[in-house]
């Protein structure tokens, strides 16, 4: 009876096998990161709760484990561990960026913020001494690969097109002008690892592209007198008016 159930095992891996058209999981390949926990206020919080959730759907049911513990890999689990794998990545870079804005003075910070309309949500916000208002967006990219602007405007890193980036900024940054009345949101984007042509790119419409360690340098740069109180008061609207985000 042992051995017909044992033989049973291996004809549904077989099958399984043959249906999925699975690639085997290359040698040496490392597991998923488990994304850490965080509170909803969090830098990274939604991503980190998003690619927790794709790691899980990655693992699947007992057809995938049964693979998984043969060393194979479905094409459709490598899809989800490469996209929970991405979201990892997200939260990382917004964690560090934390950081680094952490240790920046004078300035108010809020973290991983939804907006009125759709899920996007916004990496950071930071108001200035002056009550600048800056939207922060965080990118962890590879360093394999430099990034540079073409002259139409297109952001590229190596020669993999970026440009939505930009664009999702744009319209994060409209949205959050919006939903504080109409108050000007200036954008820099903070990259961690991956080098930036000339150090530093600035578009046609103002959107700063910087190394995430220039990032104390240039909002002191972008910051005039200290105005206390209006900076307080435009941290506690933004604060009120563009929630945690919560990632479904």
């Amino acid at each position: 009876m042992d051995t017909l159930v044992g033989l049973a095992v291996i004809a549904g891996i077989v099958w399984l096998i043959a249906s999925s058209g699975a690639p085997r999981r290359p040698p040496g390949r490392p597991p998923i990161p488990r994304p850490r926990r965080h509170r909803d206020n969090a830098a990274g919080a939604s991503a980190a709760r998003r690619a927790s959730q794709l790691a899980r759907d990655a693992r699947g049911g007992p057809g995938r484990r049964l693979l998984a513990a043969a060393g194979i890999t479905t094409r459709s689990a490598a899809r989800d561990q490469r996209t929970a794998a991405q979201w990892q990545s997200g939260a990382v870079g917004e964690q560090l960026t934390a950081t680094i804005l952490a240790s920046i003075p004078g300035i108010h910070v809020l973290h991983d913020r939804a907006l009125p309309r759709g899920k996007a949500n916004v990496d950071h916000l930071v108001v200035t001494g002056c009550g600048r208002l800056l939207l922060v967006d965080s990118k962890l990219w590879s360093g394999r690969y430099r990034i540079s602007i073409t002259r139409d405007g297109r952001l590229l890193h190596g020669t993999h097109d970026r440009t939505k980036s930009l664009n999702s900024a744009r319209y994060e940054a409209e949205q959050v002008s919006a939903a504080l009345g109409g108050v000007p949101v200036g954008i820099i984007i903070a990259v961690h690892r991956a080098p930036i042509a000339d150090g530093a790119i600035t578009t046609a419409d103002g959107i700063r592209i910087i190394p995430a360690a220039a990032l104390p340098d240039t909002i002191r740069a972008l910051s005039g007198r200290a105005r206390p109180s209006a900076a307080r008061r435009l941290a506690e609207q933004a604060d009120r008016a563009l929630p945690p985000h919560r990632h479904n």
